[in-house]
């Protein structure tokens, strides 16, 4: 068990971080999946699952050494590492969705790839970012603008009509104000400092609070001396 300043921490970390619409299409699988041990083994496997068709699908459209490199990046990314959240449910989703619109793309299926990224967006939210790529890609020249139109189009119609339908379904399901809930719940969240965060911020942030002494003394045994060394 926790002691008691161990569980006044536990009190400000604010968790669940998926949108509505993953709540909705995950919740249905989790309630389809017996809770049974061969039922939760299922699930908690799901992530690897999603994780080797990463590298297949990339092995595939891409080659052996992007996959390679894919797998030396994966292995090798110690702040990111997937033992932080290994065996949950469905935490690489959104990972397996960005790369098979990448793929998508590198198959010349614009609007497939842009329904890909679309569902990550409506998943966990962020990955909407990899609008930006494409969106740069506009600024190109003339000629290539020019090229590439059409697929912009059927990548924006793909995106739009995926992240629509799945922000309704969300909205249908778990009710009107979820979305404003959740972007509620993501502010306070992200207002709150943490170790898990990466960026400029987190570098240059110090709370006195959060010495690697204090969290040793919260939570005695917690292997704080590997950080020390």
């Amino acid at each position: 068990g926790l002691n008691e300043p161990a569980w006044r921490q536990s009190q400000i970390d604010h968790g669940y971080n998926p949108t509505p619409a993953w709540t909705v299409t995950s919740g249905a699988l989790s309630r389809v999946v017996p809770s049974t041990e061969l039922g939760l083994r299922f699930l908690a496997s799901l992530d690897l699952a999603l994780i080797a068709l990463c590298v297949a699908a990339l092995a595939a459209s891409f080659g052996w050494r992007v996959a390679a490199l894919a797998l030396v990046l994966w292995g090798t990314q110690e702040p990111g590492r997937f033992t932080w959240v290994a065996f949950s449910m469905l935490r690489f989703d959104w990972f397996f969705l960005l790369v098979l619109s990448l793929v998508a793309l590198r198959r010349g299926r614009p609007g497939l790839a842009g329904a890909a990224l679309g569902w990550a967006a409506a998943m966990r939210g962020f990955p909407a970012l990899g609008l930006v790529g494409v969106l740069l890609s506009g600024v190109a020249s003339p000629a290539l603008r020019a090229r590439y139109a059409v697929d912009r189009r059927r990548f924006a119609a793909g995106f739009l009509l995926t992240a629509a339908a799945l922000v309704a379904l969300g909205a249908a399901v778990v009710g009107p104000s979820s979305w404003t809930e959740w972007t509620q719940h993501i502010r306070r969240h992200a207002a709150v400092a943490s170790s898990n965060k990466a960026g400029i911020g987190t570098l240059v942030s110090f709370d006195p609070e959060h010495r690697v002494e204090r969290v040793q003394a919260c939570l005695p045994g917690a292997p704080t001396e590997v950080w020390m060394q």
